[in-house]
């Protein structure tokens, strides 16, 4: 991918994408769903409740009346094993034993009725009387019998309904009528009980006993006596079959239209104008069919709050405000980032350039100055001759000053060197503008012969392991880099006679590396980078350019160098150098000993049964340094 590619990219990363823009979807939309899944739960389990709250109440309300039934038929059992009937001060017994109002929350009292013929009116009231004075059968009406209450306990709370005559309303005597003729336990329609001060809806409650003395008939009419009853204030059933602080639901009770009981008004404090949840339900009990209807109140609601939807809704949606934050930030981030790379990329461009022809000028102008200070040396030198001519005759004689001659010979030996100099400086300012598009091959085999005989070495003394030929773009520049490198290890042996070096030549893929390896002095471990500094020698007559010579065309063709060496044991440079166009002309070993004899050079077998390095090197321990 190239550079305008890349910053593309980087452009396009600056703005939110699809992605940016899918994701916030996708955390959006699971935030929405895990809120909504959770608010379903929750309401699911607050329906569960309300469902269960209400049958448990409606459940309890029908076994209240059912326990307040068993009451009646007991009241009947006394009566039944009494002989048929029952005295006031019997009943009062019964009814304080039975501990109506206590055990029987709702109840305000239990009581006998009585059926009298109209014929027989006057005879039992007289009866009555005996114990009651103030007894009477009331109020009047039309009705062919008469059916008033004779006992309630406890009295001084029911004492209006002594006497009371159930014929005189229709659903008192539709409910007592019902029962004498099914001979179960009824109830009546909605009434007002003459001892409730309050006049709220109630009911009574019948359970019909017949004369046991006679056959009983088709007609369970003709054996009825009376019932054993029960007054009941719808409220205080409620309240004590169902207290409100057992409960989290408000009832509506109606019987044929006419609300019995009603919680869910606004004067109740709990009152939730909005119920979660309200239910109808049907209670057929003794006769009569109930129509309940529960609702949820404010304390249902409460209790039923749950925050953990709200709590999923605002953290997604704030983990979402926080990603859309984090990806603008990263966005203007990224947009500042390229307006700053392109500021600096156009400042090291500038840089860059500017150094860059720094760099050549300089190149340059080393080149030209080294080359024009070439001038005047030959002048000096040519002078150096002149006088020593001219002092040809003066010198061999006795009255010649004795450093007249050497300090001539010092003077050429300092041109020489400034040559030297010269002459290196100018092979290292003119590494980088040396051309070679096209791929060359290099005799590496002949090349080392001929340093052979440059260096004044034996054959055994500058050996080649590997192929004696590469193709490469760059030859003349391998070329120096390995004759400097020979030069090098041979102009720094401490004993020339006994210099051995050795270059292993290996081509793998689009590289070559070559390592020259000598059996000189070595180079201590701190020195070793110091070598391929311009002007820096550790010792000797050398310029110091060699190695920087090599270092630079070494770097210059995006190669390395590193160097190995061991005081005492000879060191070894180790180049990589990189190949646009490689061919090995010969494979190693291919070469015959004629061939290997002819170029001086020794094949791969033949290195390998050389004497080591280490045992050729002097004893000297003078260290390697740089040309």
């Amino acid at each position: 991918m190239t550079t305008e590619q890349t910053r593309d990219d980087l452009v396009r990363g600056g703005s939110l994408s699809r992605l940016h823009w899918f994701v916030m979807v996708l955390s959006l939309s699971l935030t929405f769903v895990a809120s909504y899944v959770t608010k379903r739960e929750v309401d699911a389990r607050a329906e569960a409740t309300f469902t269960e709250d209400t049958e448990r109440s409606l459940g309890l309300l029908s076994e209240q009346l059912h326990h307040y039934e068993g009451a009646l038929w007991g009241g009947v059992a006394a009566i039944q094993a009494n002989g048929g009937d029952v005295t006031d001060a019997e009943w009062k017994v019964y009814a304080e034993t039975l501990d109506v109002v206590d055990k029987y929350p709702g109840a305000n009292g239990i009581g006998v009725i009585h059926e009298v013929a109209p014929d027989e009116v006057d005879a039992f009231i007289a009866n009555e009387r005996l114990t009651r004075p103030d007894f009477e059968i009331h109020p009047p009406h039309d009705q062919p019998e008469f059916l008033p209450i004779t006992s309630i306990e406890p009295l001084a709370t029911n004492s209006a309904a002594v006497g009371l005559d159930m014929a005189h309303e229709a659903n008192r005597y539709n409910g007592i009528s019902m029962a004498r003729l099914s001979g179960l336990a009824w109830m009546t329609g909605p009434i007002v009980l003459v001892q409730d001060e309050g006049q709220t809806p109630g009911f009574l409650f019948y359970a019909p006993w017949y004369d046991r003395s006679t056959p009983p008939t088709a007609d369970r009419s003709a054996n009825f006596v009376g019932a054993v009853y029960a007054p009941f204030v719808v409220k205080d059933l409620v309240d004590g079959a169902l207290a409100s602080s057992q409960r989290s639901v408000a009832l509506t009770i109606r019987d044929a239209g006419e609300v019995l009981f009603d919680e869910n008004t606004p004067e109740n404090e709990d009152f939730d104008p909005d119920p979660m949840f309200m239910r109808e339900s049907t209670l057929q009990l003794y006769g009569r069919q109930w129509i309940v209807t529960t609702r949820t109140t404010l304390g249902f609601r409460e209790a039923a709050s749950n925050s953990e939807p709200w709590i999923i809704l605002g953290a997604g949606l704030l983990i979402d405000g926080l990603l859309l934050t984090m990806f603008i930030g990263l966005t203007r981030s990224n947009r500042r980032a390229i307006r700053f790379a392109d500021d600096l990329t156009s400042e090291l461009t500038h840089n860059a350039r500017s150094l860059e022809q720094s760099n050549v000028e300089l190149e340059r102008f080393a080149y030209v100055a080294s080359h024009d200070l070439k001038t005047p040396l030959r002048g000096i030198g040519s002078l150096a001759e002149w006088i020593e001519e001219d002092l040809d005759e003066f010198l061999p004689g006795d009255e010649a000053p004795g450093d007249v001659r050497r300090n001539l010979g010092r003077l050429k030996h300092q041109l020489e060197r400034m040559n030297q100099l010269i002459a290196g400086l100018l092979e290292y300012s003119r590494v980088g503008f040396t051309d070679e598009p096209d791929a060359t091959t290099v005799d590496l085999a002949g090349d080392l012969n001929d340093l052979r005989l440059d260096l004044d070495l034996r054959h055994n003394q500058l050996v080649l392991c590997g192929p004696p030929a590469v193709k490469t773009t760059s030859a003349s520049l391998l070329r120096q880099v390995m004759s400097n490198l020979v030069t090098n290890a041979i102009q720094h042996h401490p004993n020339r006679e006994r210099a051995f070096v050795q270059i292993d030549v290996e081509i793998t893929g689009a590289q070559l590396e070559f390592s020259v390896r000598d059996n000189g002095a070595g180079i201590e471990e701190h020195h070793r980078q110091r070598i391929f500094e311009v002007f820096q020698t550790l010792g000797g007559e050398s310029t110091g350019i060699g190695l920087s010579v090599v270092r630079k065309i070494v770097d210059r063709r995006g190669g390395s160098i590193d160097v190995e060496s061991e005081p005492g044991r000879g060191t070894t440079f180790i180049v990589r150098w990189p190949l646009a166009d490689i061919v090995a002309t010969a494979t190693n070993g291919a070469s015959s000993n004629d061939t290997a004899t002819a170029n001086g050079t020794a094949t791969a077998n033949d290195s390998r049964t050389t004497t080591d390095p280490v045992d050729q090197q002097s004893d000297t321990s003078k260290e390697m340094s740089a040309v």
